[in-house]
C-alpha cells in the first residue's frame, strides 16, 4: 500500500514539475509577481499557477504615440502641417490603439491576422495566463504581461486596460481638438 502512495507523490510532483518546465523561469516569475499584487490576500492564496501563454500586440509605445499627437499638434497650431496631416496621424495612431486593444479582448480571433503586419514586429509580448485558486475556492485568471525577454514580468492585465484607456482619452481629446478648428 505504502509503495502505491509513494508511487502517486511521485506522479503529481512530476506533473508539477512538468508544468513549471513548460512554462520555465517566465511562468515562474508571473505567478510570483502575481502574488506580489495582492500583499494583503496573499496568506489566503491556496494555488497559483500559470495556464496558458500566448503572445498578444503590446505597443508600449503608446507612450510615443501619445508624444507623436502633441508633436503633431503643436506643428499644426504653429501652422507647419495642415489639418489633414494632423487627421491621417490621429488616424494612424488610433488603429494601432485599436489592434492592441483587439489584441488583449479577442485575441484567439484578430492575433493571426494582426501577426501578419510588418508594422507589428517587435510588438509581441509572451502573456501568461495565472489561474489563482483561493482557499475559500474562488478563483481569479489574471494575465501577466512580460518585458521583451519573456521573463520579466511587466505589468497586471488591469494595468494594461488602463494604459490603453488612458492612450485612448488623449487620442480622443487630440480628434475633438481639431474638429474645433
Amino acid at each position: 500500500m505504502k509503495y502505491y502512495f509513494i508511487i502517486a507523490i511521485l506522479f503529481v510532483l512530476t506533473g508539477c514539475n512538468q508544468t513549471q518546465m513548460k512554462y520555465g523561469q517566465g511562468g515562474k516569475n508571473a505567478c510570483q509577481f502575481v502574488k506580489e499584487q495582492v500583499p494583503g490576500l496573499r496568506d489566503d492564496i491556496q494555488d497559483i499557477e500559470v495556464i496558458a501563454e500566448d503572445s498578444l500586440l503590446c505597443d508600449l509605445g503608446m507612450t510615443f504615440g501619445d508624444l507623436t499627437l502633441s508633436k503633431q499638434g503643436a506643428a499644426f497650431l504653429k501652422g507647419e502641417i495642415s489639418k489633414d496631416e494632423l487627421s491621417a496621424t490621429i488616424d494612424s495612431v488610433a488603429k494601432a490603439a485599436t489592434d492592441v486593444e483587439y489584441s488583449w479582448r479577442f485575441s484567439n480571433v484578430v492575433n493571426d491576422s494582426l501577426k501578419q503586419l510588418p508594422k507589428y514586429d517587435g510588438l509581441w509580448r509572451k502573456v501568461y495566463t495565472v489561474k489563482v485558486t483561493m482557499k475559500s475556492g474562488t478563483t481569479k485568471e489574471p494575465r501577466v504581461l512580460m518585458d521583451t525577454d519573456g521573463k520579466t514580468p511587466r505589468m497586471l492585465e488591469r494595468d494594461m486596460e488602463k494604459a490603453i484607456e488612458e492612450h485612448t482619452k488623449h487620442i480622443l481629446e487630440v480628434q475633438e481638438y481639431l474638429w474645433a478648428y
